[in-house]
């Protein structure tokens, strides 16, 4: 299907360009915190929302959101790709679970010939904690002064754009992606990379 025309007061955007998208905000808000500390909450963010992109589209099966949401979820799905009727309601899979999911063999959207994701058990609770600690009190703000030791930011970074990098080798999560939009955002993950 052609991609609609573009129209100034609407965003046409897809999981690919969402995850390229967010990682080119992590790199501004990232070159602007020194200038202004406040960037880290959004680079934090953007960092969280070009992970879990990745995840789901890793996971995802052709029986789209299979593989990235529930077994009672996909059960739903598939009965309605296979009878018909309404459509269910997509809840994807927690974001440790996400995380969880990915790390096992023969969980990649692609199916068993497809490698999984190289997530140490270290890496999986320290990005659980990112997500229960640093990403949930960002997006939901509880009414209170609170620190946040920047030191990790970067290294926060370096590991999401290398699990970007190998979900984009193992050629299914990215595998429709225009080839400008993966040299753009390989360029990009290298810039997070090497900070």
């Amino acid at each position: 299907m052609p991609a609609p025309e573009p129209h100034s007061d609407w965003l046409h955007t897809d999981e690919i360009e969402d995850i390229a998208a967010s990682v080119r905000h992590a790199l501004r808000c990232r070159d602007s915190a020194s200038t202004d500390k406040h960037e880290w909450k959004w680079f934090a963010l953007a960092i969280h929302s070009a992970l879990q992109g990745t995840l789901v589209a890793h996971l995802t099966t052709t029986a789209i959101p299979v593989g990235a949401v529930s077994d009672k979820c996909a059960a739903a799905w598939l009965l309605h790709y296979n009878q018909g009727g309404p459509v269910p309601q997509t809840k994807l899979l927690a974001f440790p679970d996400l995380l969880k999911k990915a790390r096992k063999d023969g969980q990649c959207g692609g199916g068993a010939s497809y490698p999984r994701l190289q997530i140490s058990e270290m890496e999986r609770k320290w990005l659980t904690r990112f997500h229960d600690d640093i990403r949930n009190q960002f997006t939901h703000f509880e009414p209170m002064a609170w620190s946040l030791e920047l030191s990790g930011m970067t290294p926060l970074g370096a590991l999401a754009a290398r699990l970007i990098e190998e979900a984009i080798q193992a050629n299914w999560a990215f595998r429709h992606a225009e080839e400008e939009t993966l040299i753009e955002l390989r360029s990009n993950l290298k810039r997070l990379q090497n900070a």
